[in-house]
């Protein structure tokens, strides 16, 4: 590791501020990756000298998931095969069936939300605009809710919406509905 570490600071290859070396070490290697193209635990583990495999306070397991994360952001999407020990970079087809795992945890995740506010909302403790604060954000969450949902998902394939409506255009359609 040490002549890798060597190399890799010489080379300037990976220049990416306030990420660990190793991060910097798995990002050199993941960030040319090709649809299909398989990494194991055992290759990545090797690239750092420590092990790369989901286990509690696994400092290498850290350092690969913001290797990935960095990946993302340049078009690379790497994700973990369970109960295989590598991750895999994914084909289109699917990295769209990666996220309707998203879909699902936008869709649990804003449903606790909504529940957490409401709570909260009934209390009396709130000024009015605390109070205020809360019901736009349960508005909010709900409206995302709302739009990660199934029926919502089909209604859009439905009607071909497949263009990002503007913020003026979603305001006048939520006025309309109201």
């Amino acid at each position: 590791m040490n002549q890798e570490i060597q190399n890799e600071e010489n080379s300037g290859e990976v220049a990416v501020p306030k990420i660990h070396l190793c991060s910097k070490l798995l990002i050199a290697k993941l960030r040319n990756g090709k649809p299909g193209d398989v990494r194991t635990d055992a290759e990545l583990s090797k690239i750092i000298g420590m092990d790369t495999r989901p286990r509690p306070g696994n400092r290498g397991y850290g350092y690969l998931s913001t290797a990935i994360r960095h990946c993302l952001n340049l078009g690379v999407y790497w994700e973990r095969i369970r109960n295989a020990e590598m991750i895999k970079c994914l084909m289109p087809g699917e990295i769209n069936d990666s996220v309707d795992n998203d879909m699902l945890s936008i869709r649990k995740r804003s449903g606790k939300a909504v529940k957490k506010l409401g709570s909260m909302i009934e209390r009396d403790q709130l000024g009015e605009q605390e109070k205020n604060q809360a019901l736009v954000r349960i508005a909010h969450f709900d409206l995302f809710k709302h739009l990660a949902s199934k029926p919502m998902q089909n209604k859009m394939l439905e009607h071909n919406l497949t263009d990002l409506p503007s913020a003026q255009k979603m305001l006048e359609s939520l006025k309309k509905s109201l």
